[in-house]
Parts: structure tokens; C-alpha cells; sequence
């Protein structure tokens, strides 16, 4: 149905107007339309009207515009979504040229108004750790490897063969450290240490993480790991961090037992009140209805 509505003359007052079936042939053609142009755009044709309004006409062309108008929206809309969609790839194709900076952070960067390592050389590591959800000193990092891929500073030389061994060995010491936290993921059937690294490099750390992602194909695409692979170990994460029934039943009752000792403790009070009310009360009807003592007289007996 068109937006618009043609307009009739009564034939009992040519002044009134009605709403009628559709435009006429010699209308759409006035407004610079042809028939199919006409239905196209939506707008009703009746072709056995062979009368033609002014005001139909302006109606038509000023709805035309309309469209016109809309449709150049819409496609400037479009053009601005796929200048962004780009604008995006190159900004994480640029950004993941850092060490331990992946797609998903990279996009999350972008959105936080860093698209480029320029952009990341001269940014705040304390905002940009609190957007994102990462540690300070990981975003540090990046920020002095940025400076250095910019230019702005000279990379560091080559460690002498001493500190080599020591960095070395602070590397073995960090693999260890991680195969303890990761342990945690290892429970899951069929996730390997490997899988567990690519999960941490993500930010899934513990199973209560893996539990709480939802975006499957974000995870499958950055970690190379097939979605039906990563869907089974979502479900079984959240298995393992539900806590058991048993628990649950314990934690219940201790609750309910803490809500009736105060209950219990108040009938108790009421109850000894009630009694020591019931023993007070019989004491003072007897004080009440007992008489006054006449004092005895003595009788003098004569001999």
C-alpha cells in the first residue's frame, strides 16, 4: 500500500474531495511517471478514471522525493558499514603485529578508538587495561612494543649470553606457573595442554570462564579449534563448576535452621511468660478475697 492517498471530487460539490481508488493514467504521467515506474514505487493505479487533479500531482511528485531521499540515506548507510567493516581489518591486521595481541583484543581496541600502532604508542595503559579487562602491565607492553614498531624507540640489544641463561630459566620457571593454572582446564576430556595455552592467550583461564563464554565462533576462529569441539567443552565446564545437589541440599537446611532458632528462642519467651502470668495471677485473687484478722481480746478469768 502507498503512503499516499488519491483525491476525488464529489459529484455533488466539485469544492469536496474524496479519497478514490487510485491514480489516474493522465496524473502518474504529469508527475513524469510511467505505469510500471508508478507500481513500483507502490502507488495505486485506477485506469478506468480518466480525470486528472492538480493536487494528485504535486501528492506523487512530492512523494517521489521522498523515496529519492530515503534511498540516498540508505546507501550512504551502507557505504559508511563497509568503510567501517575495512577500516576494522586493517586496524587488527596492524595491531596484531604485537606479541600476545590477538583478533578479539585488536577489535576491542578498535571500538575503544585505537586503530592503529601509532595510536597505541601514545595511549594510556591504566584506561585501556580497565576497557578491556586485561592486566596493566600485559597493555604496558604492548604500548613499548608499539613505540618501538613506530619508531618512536630504539628496540633493546640482544641479551649477553649470562642473561640469556637467566631469562631462560624465568621462562621455564612462567611454563610451570602456567601448567598449575591451566591444570584447572586440563579436567575436561580431550583438552590437551596445547589448548589450554590457546584458550589462556584468549583470557580462559579457569573453568568458571570457559563456562561463562557464549560466542562460540569467535573463540573456534582466533583458536583455530573446531566449534562442535569447543560447544562440548562449554558444557561440560559448566557441569564441573555447578556445585552438587548434596551441597546445595546441606547449604538449604543450614539456612532454614538459622531462620528457626530465632523463631524457636521467641515461642520459648512467650511460652514462660504465659506461665509465670498463669502462677501470678491465682497469688493475687487469694490476696484480694481474703478478710481482714480481728485481734483477739484476752478474757480475764476471775477466780
Amino acid at each position: 500500500m502507498s503512503e499516499i492517498e488519491p483525491r476525488v471530487m464529489r459529484c455533488n460539490d466539485s469544492r469536496r474531495f474524496r479519497t478514490g481508488k487510485g491514480f489516474s493514467l493522465g496524473e502518474i504521467q504529469g508527475a513524469g511517471l510511467t505505469a510500471h515506474e508508478a507500481k513500483r514505487l507502490s502507488l495505486r493505479i485506477d485506469r478506468r478514471r480518466k480525470t486528472t487533479h492538480e493536487i494528485n500531482i504535486q501528492a506523487i511528485k512530492a512523494y517521489v522525493k521522498e523515496q529519492k531521499e530515503k534511498l540516498k540515506k540508505k546507501k550512504e548507510e551502507e557505504a559508511k558499514k563497509i568503510t567501517l567493516e575495512e577500516a576494522e581489518k586493517q586496524a587488527v591486521t596492524e595491531l596484531t603485529k604485537i606479541e600476545g595481541l590477538n583478533k578479539k583484543l585488536a577489535k576491542k581496541l578498535f571500538q575503544n578508538k585505537i586503530d592503529s600502532l601509532e595510536a597505541l604508542s601514545s595511549a594510556k595503559a591504566k584506561d585501556i587495561a580497565k576497557k578491556l579487562g586485561v592486566s596493566e602491565t600485559r597493555v604496558k607492553l604492548w604500548i613499548e612494543d608499539a613505540k618501538v614498531l613506530t619508531g618512536k624507540v630504539k628496540p633493546e640489544p640482544k641479551p649477553e649470553p649470562e642473561k640469556a641463561e637467566e631469562e631462560a630459566i624465568a621462562e621455564e620457571v612462567i611454563e610451570e606457573v602456567m601448567k598449575e593454572e591451566l591444570a584447572d582446564l586440563t579436567k575436561i576430556k580431550n583438552l590437551t595442554e596445547e589448548d589450554a595455552k590457546k584458550l589462556a592467550e584468549i583470557g580462559i583461564l579457569t573453568l568458571e570462564d570457559l563456562a561463562e563464554e557464549e560466542d562460540v565462533g569467535e573463540i573456534s576462529e582466533i583458536t583455530g579449534i573446531p566449534q562442535d569441539v569447543v560447544k562440548g567443552w562449554i558444557q561440560e565446564a559448566k557441569k564441573l563448576t555447578k556445585p552438587p545437589k548434596k551441597a546445595k541440599k546441606k547449604a538449604k537446611k543450614a539456612e532454614a535452621e538459622k531462620e528457626e532458632k530465632p523463631a524457636e528462642e521467641k515461642k520459648k519467651k512467650a511460652k514462660k511468660k504465659k506461665e509465670a502470668e498463669k502462677e501470678e495471677k491465682p497469688a493475687k485473687e487469694k490476696k484480694k478475697t481474703a478478710k481482714p484478722k480481728k485481734a483477739k481480746t484476752k478474757k480475764k478469768t476471775e477466780k
